[in-house]
């Protein structure tokens, strides 16, 4: 007889709302409630899922493209998560409500400073 219990997992294949915080835990609620509907206990999301991962050139050139990188920057920032706080307590209230075990990566700030976390 095996002591070992076997349990149902939701990887998240999904986009994030790009650089929008509040749209993409909204989006973040509903995969939740979604996973949990068919079955998932745990309900895993990719790396920096909120507000977005931050994959592009640190500096594009001059100018324009300059700008939009450095644009990209504070928009970045400015959705970010802030731990503890509300995105997180809406996150945690709905795996409770699902009885899921929930994992996501986000972009947290902490001051003027960003990390890539995993919080569960």
């Amino acid at each position: 007889m095996s002591s070992v219990k076997s349990f149902t997992a939701a990887t998240v294949q999904s986009a994030p709302v790009f650089l929008d915080r509040k749209g993409t835990v909204d989006k973040v609620l509903r995969l939740i409630k979604e996973a949990a509907e068919n079955g998932a206990e745990l309900v895993v999301f990719p790396e920096a899922f909120i507000p977005t991962y931050p994959y592009w050139p640190k500096d594009l050139g001059f100018g324009a493209e300059k700008k939009l990188t450095m644009d990209a920057h504070v928009e970045l920032h400015t959705n970010s998560v802030e731990i503890p706080g509300e995105d997180t307590k809406r996150i945690g209230n709905a795996a409770k409500r699902a009885g899921a075990c929930v994992v996501i990566g986000v972009n947290e700030k902490e001051g003027a400073t960003l990390y890539n976390t995993k919080h569960y």
